[in-house]
C-alpha cells in the first residue's frame, strides 16, 4: 500500500526510486524580486525523449522554459529535443546547469556542450545547486534591511521531503546569523537515529507537518507512541518542536506538551483558528485552550494574518486577546520569507 509522502512533485513510487519525472505536475509559487511580487506557474515535465508529446503539449501553454542540464550527465538527446521544441514555440529560454557541487561535475565540458549543441552562450547559463545554500545571501541582505540579527530557517518538507541538506548546509555557512529547523518521518523505524544525525548537522529543532495549504490536515498519528523516542531526545537536549496543524490536532498537541514538559512546543500559523462569530471569539476556544500549558508557544505568520483578514476578523482585537491569554513572550513571528510579502 502506498504511503502518503510530504512532497508535491514526483509522487509516484517509480519516480522516487529512479529520481525521474514520469507524469507532469503543475505548481504555483510567489516570488519577490526588486520589491515586486510575482506569481509563477510552473510545470515539471518528464525529460525523457519518449515523453516528447507530453512535453510539447505543456510547452504550448507556457511563456518560458527552464532548460535544466545535469552537470555530470550533460546534454542528452532529450535535452536537444525539448530545447528545440521550446525554441520553435518562441518561448523565452532560461538555461541552467544543475548539481554543480558534485565531485564529478563536468561544468566546463557541459557548458561547451550546451554552446555547441544548442547555441547557448555559456555566459548566459545559470550555475545552480540545491545543496550549497545558493540564495542564503539574499536572505541575509533582507535580514540586514529589516534589522534582524538572527533567524530560523525552516525546512520545506513539502518540496524536499525529509532531506534537510539544503538548510543544514546553509546554516553551516552562516552559523552566527541562522539556525535550522528540519523535518523527519517521526513514525519511521529509524526515526531516532535519523534525528540524531540531523542534530549533529546543526538542526536546533524539528517541525511536524500534519497538513496545510498543500495537504489536507491529518493529525491522527501526531501523538503516536512510536514518535516518543524523538520527543524524549528533544527533551534531553532542550530543543524545540514545531507543529503545523489545525484545531483537530490541538488535543494531541496538548497531550504531547504535557508528556514532554521540557520541550518548547511551537504551534505554527496559530493553528488556523475559527474566528467566525467575532469577538470574544468563542469559536477559537481550541486555540486559547493552549494557554494553560506553559511550554506551548504560538507562531504568527503572514499566512495566519491573511487567513484572519479573509475570515473578516478584527485583527487588532483578535491579537489583543491572544496577547492577553498567552503573553507577548510566548508569541513568535515567522516571516515566511521570501514567499510572503
Amino acid at each position: 500500500k502506498r504511503q502518503l509522502k510530504e512532497q508535491m512533485l514526483d509522487d509516484m513510487e517509480l519516480e522516487r526510486q529512479r529520481g525521474i519525472t514520469i507524469k507532469a505536475r503543475a505548481v504555483r509559487m510567489e516570488y519577490r524580486h526588486g520589491g515586486e511580487l510575482y506569481e509563477l506557474n510552473l510545470i515539471d515535465t518528464p525529460g525523457h525523449v519518449d515523453f516528447h508529446y507530453e512535453v510539447s503539449r505543456s510547452l504550448a501553454c507556457c511563456e518560458g522554459a527552464v532548460l535544466l542540464v545535469d552537470a555530470f550527465q550533460g546534454v542528452e538527446a532529450q535535452t536537444v529535443a525539448n530545447a528545440y521544441a521550446a525554441i520553435n514555440q518562441d518561448l523565452a529560454i532560461v538555461p541552467v546547469i544543475n548539481k554543480v557541487d558534485l565531485v564529478h561535475a563536468r561544468v566546463d565540458e557541459v557548458l561547451a556542450e550546451m554552446e555547441q549543441s544548442l547555441a547557448i552562450d555559456h555566459a548566459e547559463v545559470i550555475r545552480a545547486s540545491a545543496k550549497t545554500g545558493i540564495g542564503i545571501e539574499d536572505l541575509l541582505a533582507a535580514m540586514d534591511e529589516g534589522g534582524v540579527a538572527k533567524t530560523a530557517i525552516v525546512h520545506a518538507s513539502t518540496v524536499y521531503g525529509f532531506d534537510n541538506s539544503l538548510v543544514a548546509d546553509a546554516v553551516k555557512k552562516f552559523p552566527q546569523r541562522c539556525s535550522a529547523v528540519g523535518s523527519i518521518d517521526m513514525l519511521a523505524d529509524d526515526a531516532l537515529s535519523v534525528a540524531k544525525g540531523w542534530l549533529d548537522r546543526g538542526m536546533e529543532g524539528f517541525r511536524i507537518f500534519t497538513g496545510g495549504s498543500t495537504k489536507k490536515v491529518d493529525a491522527s498519528s501526531l501523538d503516536a507512541p512510536k514518535s516518543y523516542p524523538v520527543w524524549e531526545l528533544m527533551s534531553e537536549r532542550g530543543l524545540s518542536m514545531c507543529i503545523q496543524t489545525d484545531a483537530s490536532g490541538l488535543p494531541a498537541t496538548i497531550a504531547l506538551a504535557k508528556r514532554f514538559p521540557k520541550v518548547p512546543v511551537l504551534v505554527d500559523h496559530f493553528a488556523r483558528p475559527d474566528v467566525s462569530g467575532g469577538p470574544p471569539y468563542k469559536n477559537s476556544g481550541p486555540l486559547f485552550s493552549l494557554a494553560a500549558v506553559p511550554n506551548i508557544y504560538l507562531k504568527t505568520t503572514p499566512v495566519a494574518l491573511l487567513a484572519l483578514r479573509k475570515a473578516g476578523a478584527d485583527i487588532p482585537a483578535f491579537m489583543s486577546k491572544v496577547v492577553a491569554e498567552f503573553g507577548a513572550g510566548r508569541i513568535a513571528w515567522g516571516s515566511n520569507w521570501p514567499n510572503s510579502p
